[in-house]
């Protein structure tokens, strides 16, 4: 099976997303887009030339799914992706900071919190700077694809 990948629309960024062919499997790689505009997450090139590429592997992701990882990674060393919900526990704060990562199309990701049903929205990049300096704990509990209930 070969696909034509849209170059003006091949990323560089580092993305997960469910498979169509296997849905309850994450897969990480680039994010491209065919000719309809048809999101697929693509492994590393194994050879390339000026007519073809040839891909680790290539498969079609869920949209609904699709996460950017912000460039992060929590306590145990995972990688933080768009749509996790993370945990964290700072001794320096009275109350821990527990909510869902989210971009804020502004090139930032957030954590969207909800307290009394109020949302409240921290920078990720703040609680992982303090999680360096200061001892914070910051941790992906699940995601909001596989444990729905997450999202509120």
């Amino acid at each position: 099976m070969s696909y034509q990948i849209n170059q003006t629309k091949l990323s560089t960024t580092k993305f997960r997303a469910k498979s169509e062919d296997h849905p309850d499997s994450w897969v990480f790689g680039t994010l491209v887009y065919d000719q309809k505009n048809q999101p697929y997450i693509v492994g590393r090139i194994i050879t390339c030339d000026t007519d073809c590429a040839i891909m680790e592997f290539c498969t079609k992701a869920i949209v609904r799914t699709l996460g950017r990882f912000t460039g992060y990674h929590d306590q145990q060393g995972f990688e933080i992706y768009e749509g996790d919900y993370v945990r964290s526990v700072s001794e320096q704060r009275p109350v821990d900071i527990e909510g869902v990562v989210l971009d804020n199309l502004m090139g930032n990701f957030i954590i969207r919190e909800r307290n009394a049903g109020k949302h409240t929205y921290h920078d990720l990049a703040d609680l992982v700077f303090d999680f360096h300096w200061l001892g914070e704990q910051v941790n992906v509990i699940n995601n909001i694809y596989d444990r729905p209930e997450l999202w509120r």
